[in-house]
């Protein structure tokens, strides 16, 4: 398991990235600040509801070249198929080639994974409907796909038959 990525000129030198070094990378999911009044209780805190994905591993350099060059296609077709409109890199590749000197490419190799997640399973039954309710009628995207998130838990909370209210922080 591992993956490519394009991160700095290769003529800087990071010592952060050196190659061998362990490194952790983080990648966020949906996550929505809960206002208080969303509990109705008279007394409590604001949180956040929050997923994460905590990916440790060693970096391992990519040599300058044709597989700096794969890096670079590779992250310009992720991207294009993403964001993009359809934009065809083939008249461009000589130009990446002339770009490379100043393209630094490495490879993560995993050595651990941990999912987490914070979606108000350590409250009551209700109280986690009314916050999931909240969140899907909100104009934020990010407060409606938790309140989706939200919703997924609870019917494999249902289907997994673990106690009501179980706090699950961490799933690795």
């Amino acid at each position: 398991m591992g993956g490519r990525r394009q991160i700095r000129p290769a003529g800087i030198e990071s010592p952060g990235l050196r190659d061998g070094r362990k490194a952790l990378l983080t990648f966020t999911g949906p996550h929505a600040y809960v206002s208080p009044i969303v509990y109705a209780k008279p007394i409590a805190a604001p949180t956040w509801n929050f997923t994460a994905v905590h990916v440790h591993g060693v970096l391992r350099k990519i040599e300058p070249g044709e597989a700096t060059l794969a890096v670079v296609q590779h992250t310009v077709r992720a991207f294009e198929k993403e964001f993009g409109a359809g934009w065809d890199m083939s008249t461009s590749v000589g130009y990446f080639r002339q770009l490379l000197p100043g393209v630094g490419a490495f490879r993560f190799q995993v050595t651990a994974v941990e999912g987490m997640f914070k979606l108000s399973q350590e409250q009551a039954p209700e109280v986690r409907e009314r916050v999931r309710r909240e969140f899907a009628g909100r104009d934020s995207h990010l407060h409606r796909e938790t309140a989706h998130l939200m919703d997924r838990w609870e019917r494999e909370v249902s289907a997994a038959s673990l106690p009501s209210g179980c706090p699950v922080a961490h799933a690795g």
